[in-house]
């Protein structure tokens, strides 16, 4: 007998705050001008400009389509992208392909901050997958090479996730909240999150959690799970804006997003392991920006970034058949220090001057434990410890 197979999927996202009272209806159409690539971006050329005046070539998601496409993670986030090739490997990784490099060929910021360090392979790797899609207000994507603003590992282009960026209120203080929740069939996802911001004329506050819980992948007709594919997720954001005066504005942020036991699917079905996870997968991001915006000609507008992010991963390994059970741990932490000073000396002639330091420091380490006898022996991880 033939077996039908169906999949379905609930999203349902709420929006809580003041409401406005509608402008009155007429019978009589508007006049509207159609607009194109009115979005704007920052990663092009380091200063804020509008997408269809930019040079480059520029791939823009806006707030709108992330929504509407409510991506499972973020590297779900680009399918489907002008000029990006998304590889996955597993499902909680996602390598972005951009004019046919990624690793540590392609460059991924998180406003502006490089989550690039110095362990990124050259090959594909899973970091992208642990940035936070419902964190995100828009990506930026700038196709081609981008070494002479950011450096060398920008060659294939540049991808910039720049986060949720409520803004503020005239008047008196708001408060509003959002939540979201997302079930697909057969177990695939049960996730949801909750949030809250509080808005006034010189702040802006908002704090956000969330909670995935993704099953194995299920396939058409009889083929069954995919599996181990599934794993879970928690996330928290953290956003601040501040007026400091007339002239200057404090930004701080906070991000982190843990994963718990993901799996490596093409290593057990395809290289002999019983097991192969990353448990954990984690990334942590904060940092600390402030911003002068002036009328002198030199400098127009000057901004100081100062940041500090952690990726720590643990790998276990066990091939079939074998009672040695690998953990390699890898971590890096990374302070990041940004200066950079616009300067627009006439309409035609304008400038962008900078610097960027990073600095990680990187501890790894291995263990093999002899699951018979229960004896564990230190060995060399797969990078120089400290």
């Amino acid at each position: 007998m033939k077996k039908r197979f169906y999949r379905y999927g609930i999203l349902c996202i709420v929006n809580m705050g003041l409401a406005f009272p509608a402008a009155a209806q007429t019978n009589d159409p508007e006049p509207f001008a159609v607009k194109y690539m009115e979005g704007v971006t920052v990663t092009a050329s380091r200063t804020e400009r509008k997408v269809f005046e930019s040079p480059a070539a520029v791939t823009l998601v806006s707030d709108k389509e992330l929504i509407m496409h409510a991506p499972r993670a973020m590297a779900d986030a680009l399918f489907g992208t002008t000029g990006v090739w998304m590889q996955k490997t597993n499902h909680g990784g996602g390598s972005p392909f951009v004019r046919g490099l990624t690793g540590n060929q392609t460059l991924i910021l998180v406003d502006g901050v490089r989550l690039n360090n110095a362990t990124f392979r050259y090959g594909p790797n899973q970091y992208f997958n642990t940035l936070d899609p419902w964190s995100a207000g828009r990506i930026e994507v700038v196709r081609g090479s981008g070494s002479v603003l950011y450096g060398s590992d920008a060659l294939g282009g540049v991808i910039n996730v720049v986060t949720q960026q409520p803004e503020y209120t005239p008047g008196k203080r708001t408060v509003s909240g959002n939540a979201g929740l997302k079930l697909i069939s057969q177990g695939m996802e049960q996730s949801g999150y909750a949030g809250v911001t509080w808005q006034a004329p010189a702040a802006v506050l908002s704090a956000s959690l969330n909670y995935k819980n993704f099953g194995d992948l299920k396939a058409g007709g009889d083929l069954g799970f995919e599996g181990p594919s599934g794993y879970d997720e928690t996330g928290i954001n953290l956003n601040g804006k501040f007026r400091l005066g007339g002239h200057w504005q404090l930004t701080g942020v906070f991000q982190q997003l843990n994963q718990q036991d993901v799996p490596r699917y093409d290593q057990v079905a395809l290289r002999g392991y019983q097991r192969y996870a990353y448990d954990p997968q984690n990334h942590l991001l904060g940092y600390l920006k402030a911003e002068r915006s002036g009328e002198h000609a030199v400098f127009r507008k000057t901004s100081l970034q100062v940041s500090y992010q952690v990726s720590d991963e643990t790998r276990k390994m066990r091939k079939n058949n074998a009672v040695i059970l690998q953990t390699e741990h890898d971590r890096v932490n990374t302070t990041g220090l940004t200066a950079q000073v616009e300067s627009q000396f006439t309409t035609a002639w304008s400038s962008v001057t900078g610097l960027e330091y990073y600095y990680d420091q990187i501890a790894s380490g291995k263990t093999e434990k002899n699951l018979d006898t229960g004896v564990e022996t230190a060995k060399r991880g797969l990078y120089p410890d400290n």
